[in-house]
């Protein structure tokens, strides 16, 4: 566990705040892509979230979601018409 400021958290939680520059939301969930849990390295570790339902969600919802809390990620994923490019970006 990362600790600082008098609070602790999942050192996973402080890489990936640290890689995006920002706080975590509470939908949002780090993932560890190779699966174990404490291979912390930014590359091996992907930003989800969880949703909202579980059977399914309008469009326009989505999108207003998306807007909301990845403006920089759909500005960019709609310059460069690919959102896979954006991903790796963000890895490397």
């Amino acid at each position: 566990k990362y600790i600082g400021k008098n609070l602790a958290m999942p050192e996973h939680r402080y890489v990936m705040e640290q890689h995006i520059g920002r706080k975590l939301e509470s939908f949002e969930v780090v993932h560890h892509k190779n699966g174990i849990r404490h291979d912390n390295r930014v590359e091996n570790l992907e930003l989800w979230t969880i949703p909202s339902q579980l059977k399914g969600q309008r469009v326009f919802d989505l999108i207003d979601f998306c807007i909301k809390y990845y403006r920089h990620e759909v500005i960019s994923a709609l310059k460069s018409e690919s959102l896979e490019s954006i991903a790796n970006k963000k890895i490397k």
